[in-house]
């Protein structure tokens, strides 16, 4: 699909009797007679080894994103090369000027109102994307006095140690998969804390976004708003989730509407649409200070997460900097 690039290639042998090569004209696309079998069985079998693999990302062993430099296709009676068995790039967490970051968009602000994050930070218009991490690490036995507080650099990079190791943690990243997961448990259990408006607010839909409210709002009942329909394509907001500090329930609806419509258009599913949506909307942003005790809180909910180590988009929630990294960079090796 358009905007969606993959990761790795499977390879499957499969008896060419299975295979129909006539379902395109070009021979573009070919049909598998099983095809929903093995995707299950295969997704079942990553997901597993994926959440088996209790790791954390370290900086000084692997780039977000890297691919192997070389990958070959199995011959005929050999079997393919295993992950050890592929060289790959060992790129340095610390970017020359041959290799710079790709610079990002920033923020927007809504007609009379503040500022909503926008692709830097909330990318709403692919599905969630499960990306683990690279390094055997394990973070089940960190507990709240193991991690310090450092202070931060930038408007987002938290700087922390854990047992004597540097950790940078992308706050509203982090904060984002909390909320995400939080989200999604929440709608199993349809037992969100809402907050009642003092005064609920009117707001006017397009037609399509009264459609995707129509579709959405069993959902968001479950996270906590209390919307109601109120005339043509118009609705009534009498209750909203306690973690959304933005006070302007009509652009907030708005807003999680677009990204819900989006969303669902790249093929996603509704209910991960609408938890990735309001985990976006509701996490810390750039900018924002946190004390030492809702970092070291942030963490510890994130370590506490199925997928701590990426964001609902796919982007890293922290890296490590380990001492032979940074022994390394000063010659003390």
């Amino acid at each position: 699909p358009a905007g969606r690039y993959p990761l790795a290639c499977v390879y499957i042998s499969v008896d060419p009797e299975r295979l129909d090569v006539n379902v395109h004209p070009t021979k573009a696309e070919v049909r598998l007679s099983e095809e929903r079998a093995i995707h299950d069985n295969l997704y079942r079998i990553v997901k597993k080894a994926m959440r088996d693999w209790r790791m954390v990302p370290s900086a000084g062993k692997t780039t977000f994103g890297s691919v192997p430099e070389e990958t070959t296709r199995p011959a005929a009676g050999k079997s393919f090369k295993t992950p050890a068995d592929v060289p790959r790039r060992e790129p340095s967490f610390f970017i020359g000027k041959d290799r710079r970051p790709p610079k990002m968009p920033g923020r927007f602000s809504y007609p009379g109102g503040s500022a909503i994050e926008t692709r830097a930070g909330c990318d709403n218009t692919q599905p969630v994307k499960e990306v683990e991490s690279s390094e055997k690490v394990s973070v089940d036995s960190i507990v709240a006095n193991d991690i310090v507080y450092l202070g931060k650099t930038g408007k987002v990079y938290l700087l922390v140690t854990i047992k004597s190791q540097l950790y940078i943690f992308d706050q509203h990243a982090a904060h984002e998969r909390v909320l995400y997961e939080d989200a999604l448990e929440q709608v199993e259990k349809g037992s969100a804390a809402a907050q009642k408006l003092l005064f609920p607010e009117t707001v006017e839909l397009s037609a399509e976004e009264f459609i995707t409210y129509e579709s959405s709002n069993e959902v968001l009942g479950k996270l906590g708003f209390e919307v109601e329909p109120f005339g043509q394509n118009a609705v009534i907001v009498n209750a909203m989730p306690p973690v959304f500090r933005d006070g302007n329930p009509s652009r907030l609806l708005r807003v999680l509407l677009d990204d819900i419509s989006q969303l669902n258009k790249a093929g996603g599913e509704l209910i991960k649409s609408v938890a990735q949506s309001l985990a976006c909307r509701a996490a810390v942003m750039a900018g924002d200070r946190l004390t030492d005790e809702e970092v070291r809180s942030l963490v510890l909910k994130l370590f506490a997460m199925n997928n701590p180590y990426c964001c609902p988009h796919g982007r890293p929630t922290f890296i490590k900097i380990s001492e032979e990294e940074l022994d390394g960079r000063f010659g003390r090796t």
